[in-house]
């Protein structure tokens, strides 16, 4: 756990009880529209042809709306992976929001390692 809580330092978020879904992804800092935010999904590995990728806490708790809410939006980086940015400008204590579409380009990734 003690790893966890350095890796949410690191990351500028904490995951909390959301009003919209379970858990939920929060600022801990303000971010300027199209600051990175963090990792979502890593490359994990390759096998027969299919890509499998690790959740990050940032990827696996953020909810997504289909309102003028959502605030963050998904880009492929240099490894394969997919990070996290703001698509506007977002106040500290925010939850951070996906469109619906999130939830549909992670099934168009690939399969995943649902245990990272």
């Amino acid at each position: 756990m003690q790893n966890f809580s350095k890796w949410l330092e690191l990351q500028e978020i904490a995951i909390e009880d959301s009003p919209i879904h379970g858990k939920g992804v929060f600022a801990t800092q303000q971010y300027q529209a199209d600051d990175h935010i963090g990792t979502a999904l890593n490359k994990h590995h390759k096998i027969g042809g299919k890509t499998y990728y690790s959740r990050q806490p940032l990827g696996r708790y953020v909810n997504w709306s289909d309102s003028d809410e959502r605030n963050v939006y998904l880009k492929k980086n240099d490894l394969d992976g997919w990070d996290m940015y703001a698509s506007k400008d977002i106040p500290i204590d925010t939850e951070l929001l996906a469109s619906k579409e999130y939830a549909k380009e992670y099934k168009q990734l690939g399969d995943f390692d649902w245990e990272n």
